[in-house]
């Protein structure tokens, strides 16, 4: 998904991702990329949700309006690192 970096170095803002190990229309590899390569960003990997019911979800919902209002990370977020690939 992400080609290289960006031109310009800014400060990103804060990125909360979820992506469902169940969604069968975008891979969970894209939204674990996203995350590797955005550094101000936390990533919840749920099951059993897939592309939709994710968003219906009270606890999911409870934790992104947590965020937006206060910038809090939820508890069970991580960061991802980089990978160093084995040249």
């Amino acid at each position: 998904i992400l080609r290289g970096e960006c031109p310009q170095k800014r400060e990103e803002p804060p990125l909360l991702i979820y992506h469902d190990t169940d969604d069968l229309f975008v891979p969970a590899d894209d939204a674990r990329e996203i995350a590797t390569n955005w550094a101000t960003s936390r990533y919840i990997e749920p099951e059993g949700l897939g592309h939709h019911r994710i968003l219906r979800e009270k606890p999911i919902l409870k934790e992104m309006v947590s965020f937006l209002r206060g910038g809090k990370w939820p508890n069970r977020a991580k960061a991802l690192q980089k990978q160093e690939s084995a040249a």
